[in-house]
């Protein structure tokens, strides 16, 4: 085995201006620091920390907020993917820790430019909303509510064409999980699309291993890899309760823990939507170290 193929990069994307109030761009600092100390107070004590290499943690700087900003937004993530691109050429594995949501439209970019010569990936995407509004429909006006609806090529230019043109994902090769707060607009999109949504009442009724299951037989009959970005909001908020849009009656961070034993392999794993300026933010913490311990 190679070096290389042992060892996990992490990439912190530290953007807040997309997400309905700041604070999560201070997530990627606080994990590095954890990771740096060797993880001493993770609840994961056989985990192997030193398999995790962070790498840099690219900033949007920008004090602009909402629609506003989305210029330096995409600037931001064209950098992201840049990064992301470069790395997933030369490692199996690798971590983007947000960070708001709005940094997937960067962390998939480079990641699906990379191995584009190889084949398409699929997307496992947890989260409890759609994140599939664009500029033109969306009633906040909070870019971290566009990224899902910008890899699959709908929305502004800006956000849609980060180093390539074309769509990163086909709706065939998208897998929603958790959804349980959305906007019509947002459904009738991800529909007449195709994307696959497993909404939170379909977790209550078959169960998050039955559903886990499903969707990773279901992408990998017709991709190459599977990458998952997780907005911790899909999760109970008494389990994971620093997140900057908590939604009651979410998935139980065991239960989901225990279904991904299914997953052989992820190309990539991305962790958003960590508010460490909320309270719980240390009982979060250790559920982005269960996550990162488990997935990779």
């Amino acid at each position: 085995m190679r070096i290389l193929d042992r060892i996990i990069p992490i990439i912190g994307a530290a953007s807040g201006q997309s997400a309905n109030q700041l604070g999560c761009e201070k997530a990627p600092a606080l994990i590095e620091s954890l990771l740096r100390a060797g993880s001493k107070s993770s609840q994961e004590k056989s985990a192997d920390w030193s398999r995790f290499m962070w790498q840099e943690t690219i900033t949007c700087t920008t004090s602009l907020r909402q629609l506003a900003a989305l210029p330096a937004v995409a600037d931001f993530c064209l950098q992201l993917a840049t990064f992301t691109q470069k790395l997933a050429t030369q490692y199996p594995q690798l971590l983007v820790m947000g960070g708001d949501h709005a940094v997937a439209m960067g962390t998939w970019s480079g990641i699906v430019q990379a191995y584009a010569p190889r084949g398409p990936l699929g997307l496992i995407w947890v989260d409890a909303h759609l994140d599939s509004h664009t500029p033109d429909d969306t009633e906040s006006g909070n870019i971290h509510g566009m990224p899902l609806a910008s890899l699959l090529g709908q929305g502004d230019v800006l956000l849609t064409q980060i180093l390539s043109p074309k769509p990163k994902f086909k709706p065939q090769h998208v897998v929603v999980i958790g959804a349980r707060s959305y906007e019509p607009v947002e459904v009738e999109r991800l529909q007449s699309l195709g994307v696959r949504v497993y909404w939170m009442r379909d977790i209550e009724r078959l169960g998050i291993a039955a559903i886990f299951t499903e969707a990773v037989e279901y992408l990998t009959a017709t991709t190459v890899g599977i990458g998952m970005s997780i907005d911790l909001d899909a999760f109970d908020p008494h389990d994971v309760p620093a997140v900057s849009a908590p939604e009651p009656h979410g998935i139980f961070l065991g239960s989901f823990l225990a279904a991904t034993n299914v997953l052989k392999s992820l190309v990539a794993l991305e962790i958003t939507e960590f508010n460490p300026t909320l309270p719980g933010s240390e009982q979060t913490a250790q559920a982005v170290l269960q996550l990162m311990n488990r997935l990779l």
